[in-house]
């Protein structure tokens, strides 16, 4: 369910909270990476007068996709429109998303400059699945992405806030269109034990099939094998 918001006002995440000290102290680096990030979002919603908001039941979850400005939302809700619920006070996972062309707000100098330093050392400092390693702990989690490096993801995993940052909507990838957020929503969930799979599903109304196995074993092909069969085809990638 659509909310919009206007002229929302900024509360940045409190910096000196007891409850917001970290046990490791590497982590106050990482919290402020986190930190720097969520106010240039804020002040992204501030420069389109304010945040849209989408309330989705997600795993038996509660997950608000807040963006600043509408240049992201049809790139991002469509996969996620049948799970549209309605608005809750209380959301479980808050994900703020922004792109600085629509916006005008570029990344902040600090983040742009470990970008381009990324992109000269990703061998030694990013992992396999994007993450960057100094990045990364029980309490922040942070990956760059995307075909030119350009989408960042952040986790505050005891705030349950996540940042979804692209250069222009436009980069984002085709295939993440129709599995968006993979990377946010898989960190946030395998905290409680719930696994995002890649797989297709088909089945009745009384039941269904999951499709495992690796890219290339024809999950897709025998998922939609079933739109000529009395079964219904409930997907063929991320669920």
């Amino acid at each position: 369910m659509q909310n919009r918001t206007q002229h929302r006002p900024p509360a940045a995440l409190p910096a000196t909270a007891s409850t917001d000290i970290p046990i490791d102290p590497v982590d106050v680096d990482r919290l402020a990476l986190f930190r720097i990030m969520h106010d240039a979002f804020l002040e992204a919603e501030q420069r389109v007068g304010g945040s849209i908001d989408y309330d989705y039941r997600i795993g038996g979850r509660i997950v608000r996709l807040r963006f600043a400005g509408e240049a992201m939302i049809p790139r991002i809700t469509r996969a996620f429109a049948h799970l549209a619920a309605p608005s809750t006070p209380t959301p479980d996972l808050v994900i703020c998303l922004w792109d600085s062309a629509s916006t005008g707000r570029p990344l902040p100098l600090l983040v742009s400059s470990l970008i381009r330093l990324l992109k000269i050392t990703w061998l030694e400092d990013r992992g396999i699945r994007g993450e960057i390693l100094d990045y990364n702990s029980s309490r922040v989690r942070t990956a760059l992405g995307g075909h030119e490096n350009n989408i960042l993801n952040l986790l505050n995993l005891k705030k349950n806030l996540g940042i979804y940052w692209v250069t222009d909507s436009c980069d984002i990838p085709w295939y993440e269109t129709g599995a968006p957020l993979r990377t946010l929503l898989s960190w946030w969930f395998s905290r409680s034990g719930q696994q995002i799979i890649h797989g297709g599903a088909i089945g009745t109304e009384a039941g269904g099939v999951l499709l495992g196995g690796k890219g290339g074993t024809g999950k897709s092909t025998v998922a939609l094998a079933s739109l000529d069969s009395p079964l219904f085809y409930a997907g063929d990638d991320y669920s």
